[in-house]
């Protein structure tokens, strides 16, 4: 195995949050407090604001402090009005109208959000969202000031709601009167990010830092005594949240340990047992985290063109092994799970034990078998390259064992290690890797998976790779009436995607957050700020 390595590792000095928490964090009794700044290191650099075109989790992260959705996710993973206060869906389910809420205004005084907002941001979702085709949507018209109507081609029942409520590829709205002139979708900067988000964008350094600020005319959804999963009453405390991105996991623990910081994302767990016995600072556990994911390139490749060497690769591997090293061998840290974009402890209705049922997960490496694979698929050696980065350690350590559990089996493996926008940049290039480790963060609903998918997403190492009978279950789902009858056709889809081993879902791990002691922060899914204080 040969060891390429392109290490971009930015310093620090100020800080957020970052991925994926389901547990509801610290309760505190005190009263809070309004006013002061937070200053936190994350573990990424932000590469694009642009929120509806990008899928990756710092976008997302920032997104949610400026943006906020029609309809969200609550914490159960049911659907809530956000900036729709109610809507409608015609018989047929081809109609739907969104009522909107009234008196919601937009960040440096663009007014008040009404429906010629929302027709403009959904028309430009449609041209330059990867996930815009997917939406279906014929028709955007406008009833009144905060009534419009969409048009779909094809009935669509839940999962409708749901593509408008995902994290990923948000469904946002911008201001109509800026709209003529918005760049680029790599070029958004401080004049277009304006939403009607908590706070509002002060200053965008990329690589350096984000600042920002509170939105002092802020509103939330009426009838929310508090913050529901991604959405519910939000509430802005602190006047000002800085954040700087660390790709050095031991540099944001330091900068928490010395005080430069009041919050650190993504901390290393070989830190873990002396942080929780400090008594300056807090631990927060956050599961589900990340499902370790490595994706085959099946637009260009040796993999495109073979499933037998590829079934080879999921032969090699040794799940366990790769989740032991994802989580520092902390076994309190991580689960064996089956192949599931799922995770088993909290969304039972969706996750599968298929994968563990046929014997692709759950078990040790077999060498011979893979070696028996390897040679039905006529393999000759041709160089494999595997990508991945060290801004998140589950990745980079993944990939190295994964590298050297294909090279006992016979693989002849090349590992490129970079910083996490420098294998994003690497990945667009379809045809420099072959395989390239990212993380699945919470699916809260199948639709959320379309992208690992159905090709009409036009996904990155799917792109030019035709998946017919997944794209038929797909748009069953798409169209079923009843969630349901959407569970139904899931457990098809499931042994499909399983039994095709385009990607290896190596089971979950749970990740680790820190603050100082005087932080009161709520902790679930993404790091989030608002409903977040300082106590003085």
């Amino acid at each position: 195995m040969k060891v390429k390595k392109f290490v971009l590792v930015g310093l620090l000095f100020c800080l957020l949050v970052f991925p994926t928490v389901l547990q509801a964090g610290a309760s505190t009794e005190a009263e809070p407090q309004y006013g002061g700044t937070l200053k936190a290191v994350i573990a990424a650099s932000l590469d694009s604001l642009d929120w509806m075109s990008y899928t990756h989790t710092i976008t997302r992260q920032i997104g949610y402090h400026l943006w906020e959705t029609l309809v969200a996710f609550d914490e159960d993973f049911k659907i809530i009005p956000q900036l729709a206060k109610s809507w409608t869906i015609s018989p047929d389910l081809k109609t739907y109208t969104f009522y909107l809420r009234e008196g919601v205004q937009f960040h440096r005084g663009f007014g008040e959000m009404k429906a010629e907002d929302w027709k403009a941001s959904i028309e430009r979702y449609i041209a330059k969202a990867p996930a815009g085709p997917s939406l279906g949507i014929q028709e955007v018209r406008i009833v009144d000031d905060y009534t419009f109507e969409l048009k779909l081609e094809n009935p669509s029942g839940p999962s409708f709601l749901s593509l408008l409520a995902y994290p990923s590829e948000a469904l946002i709205v911008f201001p109509e009167e800026i709209m003529g002139k918005m760049p680029a979708v790599d070029e958004i900067g401080l004049d277009e990010a304006i939403g009607t988000g908590p706070f509002e964008l002060e200053e965008w350094i990329p690589g350096e830092r984000i600042v920002l600020k509170r939105f002092e005319d802020y509103t939330s959804p009426e009838g929310f005594d508090g913050p529901s999963g991604l959405g519910g009453k939000r509430t802005a405390y602190l006047d000002r949240v800085i954040l700087i991105p660390s790709g050095e996991p031991s540099a944001r623990v330091a900068a928490l340990e010395a005080g430069d910081v009041d919050f650190a994302a993504e901390v290393p767990l070989l830190s873990y047992p002396r942080l929780k016995d400090n008594p300056d600072i807090k631990t927060y556990e956050y599961e589900p985290m990340y499902i370790p994911q490595a994706y085959l390139n099946m637009a260009r490749g040796p993999f495109s063109k073979s499933l037998k060497l590829r079934q080879a690769v999921f032969a090699a591997i040794d799940t366990e092994e790769l989740l032991q090293a994802a989580a520092r061998g902390f076994e309190d840290f991580y689960e064996v799970q089956c192949g599931s974009l799922f995770y088993k402890n909290f969304q039972p209705q969706y996750y599968s034990e298929y994968g563990c049922e046929v014997g692709l997960y759950g078990h040790g490496g077999d060498v011979e078998k893979a070696r028996r694979l390897l040679e039905e698929a006529g393999y000759d050696g041709e160089q494999i390259t595997i990508i991945t980065n060290t801004s998140y350690y589950f990745m980079y350590a993944a990939a190295l064992v994964f590298a050297n559990q294909l090279g006992k089996a016979g693989f002849n493996t090349k590992l490129e290690v970079y910083d996490w926008p420098g294998e994003l940049d690497r990945r667009a290039d379809l045809d420099a890797w072959d395989v390239a480790w990212s993380g699945c963060s919470v699916r809260f609903d199948p639709s959320g998976a379309y992208h690992f998918l159905y090709d009409k997403k036009n996904w990155t190492y799917f792109k030019e790779w035709d998946w017919p009978e997944m794209r038929e279950l797909v748009e069953q789902d798409l169209a079923a009436p009843t969630q349901e009858e959407r569970l139904e056709i899931w457990q098809k889809i499931m042994p499909l995607y399983i039994d095709t081993c385009t990607q290896v879902n190596i089971g979950e791990i749970k990740g680790l957050h820190a603050a100082r002691s005087n932080v009161h922060y709520l902790n679930w899914y993404m790091w989030s700020f608002w409903n977040t204080w300082i106590e003085e």
